[in-house]
């Protein structure tokens, strides 16, 4: 599952500010997002022009078992990295129906 948890520095985002914004990723899953030696984040990384950082093992959001990832940049790059990992995640838990 992915949720958007908090948006930083508000939910209004002006194309020439850095934003910020942190959302959920069922831990499971976070080690697929990143991908074998880092390629599915890089690549992510890469594509968005965002900046992104993944919470250490066991970073959870407060209350959940979801691992924090916090995107930063422009408005365009953020929705993007975003896009980008829910259609991964979106795929793994669709790949995980099929079992």
């Amino acid at each position: 599952m992915l949720f958007v948890i908090e948006r930083r520095p508000s939910d209004v985002f002006q194309e020439d500010r850095t934003n910020s914004v942190t959302i959920g990723v069922a831990d499971e899953y976070i080690g697929l997002v990143v991908g074998r030696g880092g390629r599915n984040i890089m690549e992510i990384i890469q594509n968005s022009g965002a900046r992104i950082k993944i919470s250490d093992r066991g970073g959870f959001m407060s209350g959940t078992n979801e691992g924090k990832i916090t995107i930063t940049g422009s408005q365009r790059a953020i929705h993007a990295a975003e896009d980008m990992i829910m259609r991964k995640v979106s795929y793994i838990c669709f790949r995980e129906g099929d079992r």
